[in-house]
């Protein structure tokens, strides 16, 4: 049983492919349809011409017709015999006899055209042309030799384009995997001979300096693989961090002590610059601090700073009003920006709405002082502590709301016990 041997495939084989099928295809469409459109004008002008002629020859012999004068019709006929494309013409009297017949015989590759005769509305007879397509068929026929001469110059350039393409491409391609192969074996001291091909040159050319650049992106996947492993560690900390937060919260029943443990260690466990938290006071009209870090939240909070809730120039006002995250990379160039005299060193803050059960409670601000100092990480981890805070507010609240509930019901029972 014989072998088969698989054919090597070459760019200038394949590309000889594609050019001479793109060619042929082009030059093929070109050619039938310019052999149609040539064809169908020619035939559409000739018709516009028999229906022109036929017309005004019906025109001309109705009164001829009527009056029986043969003789001016034969006048008549014999003058239209004479226009370019006309080869024969028959007239016919109103009983279906012929008046004038210069028919011939061979009725191919003619068109022909009648037409009724009407002299005021009464049928005189009726008239017909015959019209010569010699010219369509000779049109026709220079169109294929065309497009037979056109195959020809297919077939040359088929011929021809897979020499040129092999000495141009093929074999400096050769030259040039014969050379990389070499290298790649280790060989580092071959050196691929100049081409005449720049393109090709240059390719050889970089061929060595692959080496370092694979290198040096070994080397940047190390960086990123160690960047990643050590944002995954960050970020297990942080979920470790807030979860331990977050069961701390749960525990504090007293709502001043909530805000401003939240604050603190929210501050100490992600080394922000600053956070406080903002709630919504009692007309529902401004956001006033409940507890912030550091000096500058105790002074805020005892001149009971506070910021509406239609200021247009503030990130905490602006989150409240939408009930989105507010994320400022770098605060100077915002254009709603409210500075703080307390807080001078601030360049990026980002500002979470307090929601529970769709209702705004307040706001959680956090500040860096890096521009860019809080990414998506840190949006993730404060929306989660702000719902978790929303949470444990709401159950400290109800808890002091009972407690006091407890105590009044507890003095009016004391109350009622002494006035019995």
């Amino acid at each position: 049983m014989g072998r088969f041997v698989r054919q090597q495939r070459t760019v200038a084989g394949d590309l000889t492919i594609v050019l001479v099928l793109t060619v042929t295809v082009v030059i093929l469409v070109f050619g039938f349809a310019n052999y149609f459109l040539a064809s169908n004008q020619a035939e559409t002008g000739l018709a516009a011409r028999a229906t022109a002629t036929v017309d005004n020859l019906a025109s001309i012999l109705a009164l001829p017709l009527w009056e029986m004068d043969t003789t001016a019709v034969t006048r008549i006929v014999e003058t239209y015999q004479h226009i370019d494309d006309v080869v024969a013409v028959k007239v016919f009297g109103e009983d279906d006899q012929a008046i004038y017949d210069s028919e011939l015989v061979d009725r191919t590759e003619v068109l022909v055209e009648q037409r009724p005769i009407y002299f005021e509305d009464q049928f005189v007879g009726s008239v017909e042309i015959l019209f010569a397509r010699q010219d369509i068929v000779a049109l026709r026929n220079a169109l294929w030799w065309n497009l037979a001469i056109i195959t020809a110059v297919i077939l040359t350039v088929t011929l021809v384009t897979p020499f040129l393409l092999w000495k141009l491409l093929t074999q400096p391609l050769a030259q040039l995997a014969h050379g990389l192969d070499t290298i790649a074996q280790g060989n580092y001291s071959y050196r691929i001979l100049p081409m005449r091909q720049v393109d090709i040159e240059r390719i050889a050319q970089h061929a060595n300096e692959m080496a370092a650049q694979i290198e040096e992106r070994d080397k940047r996947l190390r960086d990123l693989i160690e960047t990643l492993a050590q944002r995954v560690e960050q970020r297990t900390h942080r979920l470790r961090v807030a979860a331990a937060l977050s069961e701390k919260l749960n525990a504090i029943l007293d709502t001043e002590q909530l805000l401003a443990e939240v604050v603190e260690q929210t501050k100490q466990q992600f080394n922000y610059y600053h956070v406080q938290i903002y709630l919504l006071d009692e007309t529902g009209e401004k956001l006033v601090v409940a507890a912030g870090t550091g000096q500058a939240g105790a002074e805020m909070k005892a001149q009971q700073f506070a910021i509406p809730l239609d200021a247009e120039t503030s990130f905490i006002a602006r989150a409240a009003r939408s009930g989105e995250i507010v994320d400022v990379g770098d605060v100077e160039q915002a254009d709603d920006w409210l500075s703080c005299q307390w807080l001078p060193a601030t360049c990026a803050e980002m500002a979470l709405p307090i929601m529970q059960d769709g209702q705004l409670i307040g706001v959680l601000d956090v500040q860096t002082d890096k521009i860019g100092g809080l990414d998506e990480g840190d949006a993730n981890l404060l929306r989660s502590l702000s719902g978790q805070l929303a949470v444990a507010f709401t159950n400290a609240q109800l808890f002091q709301q009972n407690q006091a509930a407890l105590q009044e019901a507890k003095a009016l029972y004391a109350c009622s016990q002494r006035m019995m």
